[in-house]
């Protein structure tokens, strides 16, 4: 039994949740998005694997069965509060000045971490000539895929770096 818990320990220290590498591109490094102030996100692509969630029984003694990519519209109404926290005003895509094109990645449940994903994409885009203003993506930094709440807060920094 004790050399199994040895083979456990570095799982403990390293820990469970995984990091996130963040990369951008911006094709056009003096324009800035705090020069938009209205924000428009959309859902373009969302994949998930279904969960089945056996601590009552399974799905016909407790009905509790999820795909993960239903959570996306869920996913993107928190990217949408944190887009307000970080200054945005959120409105239709026909009145906004920046469209964010969000899509993310083979979400699924993981029983120790909860929801994870493989990797989120925001592409930013101007309405009226549809070029990319900026480009995000976010995977995993270490081997561990990433929580979504962790994903989402990775966003959420990198938009406020790019305020």
């Amino acid at each position: 039994m004790k050399p199994f818990l040895f083979l456990l320990l570095p799982l403990a220290m390293v820990g469970c949740v995984g990091t996130v590498k963040s990369e951008s591109v911006r094709p056009d490094p003096s324009i800035h998005l705090r020069a938009y102030r209205k924000l428009a996100l959309v859902l373009v692509d969302a994949s998930g694997g279904t969960s089945v969630n056996a601590a009552a029984g399974g799905p016909l003694l407790s009905g509790q069965v999820t795909n993960g990519s239903d959570l996306a519209p869920q996913i993107l109404r928190s990217l949408q509060f944190n887009m307000a926290s970080v200054g945005f005003q959120l409105v239709d895509r026909s009145q906004a000045d920046l469209i964010g094109e969000f899509s993310i990645g083979q979400i699924r449940r993981d029983p120790i971490a909860g929801w994870i994903a493989d990797e989120a994409i925001l592409v930013l885009k101007n309405p009226a000539t549809g070029d990319t203003i900026n480009m995000f993506r976010f995977r995993s930094g270490n081997g561990i895929t990433p929580t979504v709440n962790r994903l989402l807060d990775s966003i959420t920094e990198s938009m406020k770096k790019a305020y």
